[in-house]
């Protein structure tokens, strides 16, 4: 068995109270171990301030082989550190050859408030190692059943609330006409209880996260202001886009 390597080390220190208060704040370190068959996930919080404090923490395990099979987890749990200490607070291992995709996303609460989170990712996602041709063929199939549409909508939601917020997307967003070729993919997480988190990603990127609720109203709204978070980061991606071939035909002006 060849040793274990260690292939990403995480840290993430943001505010936890008000501003000012810089040492009210955590420390999160999340390990990745590429072991024979297997990444190791192993995550560490240090409690920054002088005051004991309670928290809750939301680990997503995400594996996607090179045939495009997804299998993915989610784990959390409460935990309490006292000022100035640190404790780890799980290890979990996910079967996975090295040239799969990996992903594992870290997010710590204090009283139902974001205060650090922590991600990293491992190779290439949606279409894994498939070859350019078997890409371009699984593309144009999903085209087909999607009408022929130049950006592909996927829904991965799981909840009432997620379906109705998918279609009050769908509603919403009217697609800026000179973006081509994204794959943009609604989500979403289990949260503590009932609750949920709605995610938006165009191809690797995530474009919106905001909790969900179950009130016609609020899923309106919110739809709204996702689809205008996700036309500006395609508006943005599309200049990139033309900057790049801008520069591509001028050159560099040099001999």
């Amino acid at each position: 068995m060849r040793p274990a390597k260690y292939f990403g080390i995480l840290l993430a220190i943001l505010p936890a109270l008000a501003p000012g208060q810089d040492r009210d704040s955590i420390r999160i370190q999340m390990e990745s171990v590429e072991e024979a068959g297997a990444t190791r996930v192993e995550v560490w919080c240090e409690n920054l301030a002088f005051r004991a404090r309670s928290f809750t923490y939301e680990l997503r395990l995400e594996r996607q082989d090179e045939d495009g099979n997804i299998s993915s987890s989610v784990q959390g749990g409460s935990f309490s550190l006292p000022g100035g200490s640190a404790k780890l607070l799980c290890t979990t291992s996910v079967n996975r050859l090295e040239e799969d995709y990996f992903m594992a996303q870290l997010r710590v609460y204090e009283s139902a408030r974001l205060v650090a989170a922590a991600s990293k990712v491992e190779g290439q996602r949606y279409f894994g190692k498939l070859s350019p041709v078997s890409r371009e063929k699984v593309q144009d199939s999903q085209r087909e059943e999607s009408g022929g549409a130049d950006i592909l909508l996927l829904d991965q939601t799981r909840t009432r609330a997620g379906r109705d917020f998918f279609y009050a997307f769908q509603e919403a967003w009217e697609p800026p006409a000179e973006a081509r070729d994204y794959v943009i993919r609604i989500e979403e997480l289990p949260f503590r209880g009932m609750a949920s988190w709605a995610r938006i990603f165009i191809d690797e990127g995530q474009a919106f996260e905001y909790p969900l609720q179950p009130q016609p109203q609020f899923i309106e709204e919110l739809a709204r202001l996702a689809a205008a978070a996700v036309n500006r980061e395609l508006e943005i991606r599309e200049e990139t886009k033309k900057s790049l071939e801008r520069e591509d035909k001028e050159g560099s002006g040099l001999y």
